[in-house]
């Protein structure tokens, strides 16, 4: 007996072998999309107040902005990454040039903004772009704080401290009734 012969007489060995070609194609395509370089995240740009895209890998305040941000630590970039979440389906996909009320019109809020600090940017850049860094400036690098701040306060503080708990924390109140979902592009 050969497959074709096999298959027409046995629809559930059919129905198998197809539900089998279709998962594999799924995981492949799924596997392919994550690898298939960054993907893109919301940031936040501070001067304009409105929503923008950017690839994942870039730093932040990201390096391509090109409107400056007066930080207390110093001037850089504006652009921020921006956490956003919803307490289930957005009603408006969130899209580049939103302002933060829009963002709360669609059903989702921006609950933090994270950065890092202004000192380090250089050699985020420089390890981006494959520059081998010395062993201070590595030293250095992984010691770096991730800053976060709410986006009406703005007050930068280490993600890791009870404050920086506290920011990320604030997402529990947000959705008392159920769990958070993160928005992503």
């Amino acid at each position: 007996m050969n497959i074709r012969e096999s298959l027409t007489q046995s629809p559930l060995l059919a129905y198998g072998l197809i539900s089998t070609i279709v998962l594999i194609l799924v995981v492949v395509l799924l596997l392919n999309r994550r690898s298939s370089g960054s993907q893109s995240v919301y940031f936040y740009d501070l001067s304009a107040g409105q929503i923008v895209l950017a690839k994942s890998g870039d730093s932040s305040p990201a390096a391509q902005s090109s409107s400056r941000y007066p930080f207390p630590d110093g001037e850089a970039g504006a652009w921020v990454r921006a956490a956003i979440y919803s307490c289930g389906d957005v009603s408006t996909p969130i899209q580049a040039g939103m302002t933060l009320e829009e963002v709360a019109a669609a059903g989702a809020r921006v609950v933090w903004l994270e950065r890092y600090p202004t000192d380090v940017l250089g050699m985020i850049e420089k390890r981006r772009q494959g520059v081998e860094l010395s062993t201070e400036e590595a030293e250095r690098l992984s010691r770096a704080p991730i800053l976060v701040a709410t986006p009406g306060e703005l007050a930068w503080v280490p993600k890791e401290s009870s404050v920086g708990q506290k920011v990320m924390g604030s997402l529990g109140e947000f959705c008392p009734e159920g769990r958070p979902v993160f928005v992503t592009p």
